[in-house]
């Protein structure tokens, strides 16, 4: 048995089951918030949830590391506006987990 990341249900996992670390609701794709729009995120609001700064973010960005983004059209100034969505922003989270041993000291 396994505790669900997000909601905290626990769940069963068979052998030859994938490294799961949500349950089975949680693993449908959601990237719908309120009213079925898609739950967009500031660099400032990342940063907080990953207890970062948005300088950070930012280096991530330009080492092709970190979460996925959005990167609106800067009017051809090469800039452009970065955004976040919160399904991505999870997706990433979930695969920076690293597994420890059970009962590991």
């Amino acid at each position: 048995m396994r505790s669900c990341i997000k909601c905290g249900e626990r769940f069963a996992t068979r052998t030859g089951d994938p490294d799961w670390v949500e349950c089975a609701r949680c693993r449908e794709p959601k990237e719908e918030g309120a009213g079925g729009m898609m739950e967009i995120l500031t660099p400032k609001q990342v940063a907080e949830q990953l207890a970062v700064s948005v300088a950070v973010l930012a280096t991530w960005r330009k080492r092709g590391v970190g979460p996925k983004y959005l990167r609106f059209n800067g009017g051809g100034l090469g800039r452009g506006v970065v955004r976040y969505t919160q399904g991505a922003l999870t997706s990433w989270l979930v695969s920076c987990l690293v597994e420890t041993q059970q009962g590991g000291v």
